[in-house]
C-alpha cells in the first residue's frame, strides 16, 4: 500500500470513524492503508463473508459519505487483528477529501521515486524547502542540541552537533525541522549510523549520519514532495 494511516495522516484527512455495510453485516473498521486501486481497513472481529454490493461509510469532520468497495482479501495480524483488503476507485471521493486523498497519493508517489535523492543544505535549497535553518534541533533521552543540516533525503539526514559524548552509532534520537510558510514543525525518530567527531574553530562537533525510522512525519514528506514536484516543473 502507498499511503499508511499513521495518526498524522489520520488526522490530515480528518477522518473520524468507518463502516464498512454488506448486504449481511455491518462492520465498525479504520482505514488501515490505501493506494489508487486498493483500501484495506483493519477490525478486531473477524468478518463474515462480504456479500455484494459492498460499502464503506466514511464520516469526516466536514460530511459523511458511502464509498462502493469490491473485497479482495482478509488477512489475521500477529495482534489478533483482521485487515481486509478491497478494491477501490479515488473518483468515487467526494470532495473535498478528494483532493487530500490524492495529494497523499501523490506525496508517496514522489517519496518512492525519490527515496535516497539527497538535497544539499544550501542557502537556495533550505529557502525552496522553507527551512528555518537555525531554528532545528536534534533531542535525545530529553535533551536538547542544535544542530545545522548538511543535506536531506526522505530516507536521513546528514547532520552538525556540538559534540555530546553520550551519542553513538545505533542510537536512536528525534530530529525537530522548523518550516515556514506555513509554520511547521516536523519530528523525525532516526536511528544513528556513522558518528564522527571535528573540531571547528576550537570547539569539538560531531558530523552525524542519521537514517530515519517509519513511520515518517507527514509534515516532512509533504514538504520534501513539495520542493521534488517544484523541481521538476521547473526542469
Amino acid at each position: 500500500m502507498d499511503v499508511l494511516l499513521t495518526p498524522d495522516v489520520i488526522s490530515h484527512l480528518g477522518i473520524s470513524s468507518s463502516t464498512i455495510h454488506s448486504e449481511n453485516t455491518i462492520l465498525p473498521s479504520v482505514v488501515f492503508a490505501f493506494s489508487k486501486t486498493h483500501i484495506s481497513f483493519i477490525s478486531n472481529v473477524k468478518p463474515r463473508p462480504f456479500i455484494s454490493p459492498t460499502v464503506v461509510e466514511i464520516r469526516t469532520r466536514l460530511n459523511t459519505f458511502s464509498l462502493p468497495i469490491m473485497y479482495e482479501s482478509l488477512m489475521q495480524t500477529t495482534t489478533k487483528h483482521w485487515i481486509i483488503t478491497f478494491a477501490y476507485s479515488p473518483e468515487n471521493i467526494i470532495s473535498p477529501l478528494r483532493e487530500t486523498w490524492e495529494t497523499l497519493l501523490d506525496i508517496s508517489q514522489v517519496q518512492q521515486q525519490r527515496a535516497d535523492v539527497r538535497i544539499a543544505a544550501t542557502i537556495q535549497n533550505l529557502s525552496a524547502l522553507r527551512i528555518n535553518s537555525m531554528a532545528n534541533e536534534v533531542w535525545f533521552h530529553g535533551t536538547k542540541i542544535s544542530c545545522s543540516i548538511q543535506n536531506i533525503s526522505f530516507s536521513g539526514v546528514r547532520i552538525l552537533c556540538i559534540e555530546n559524548e553520550l551519542i553513538e552509532g545505533d542510537d536512536k534520537l528525534v530530529l525537530k525541522i522548523q518550516f515556514t510558510e506555513p509554520s511547521e514543525i516536523a519530528s523525525i525518530r532516526g536511528t544513528v549510523l556513522r558518528k564522527q567527531t571535528l573540531e571547528i574553530a576550537g570547539t569539538l562537533c560531531m558530523d552525524l549520519a542519521v537514517r530515519f525510522l517509519n513511520p515518517i512525519d507527514f509534515v516532512f514528506r509533504s514538504r520534501l514532495a513539495d520542493y521534488f514536484q517544484k523541481q521538476s516543473e521547473c526542469n
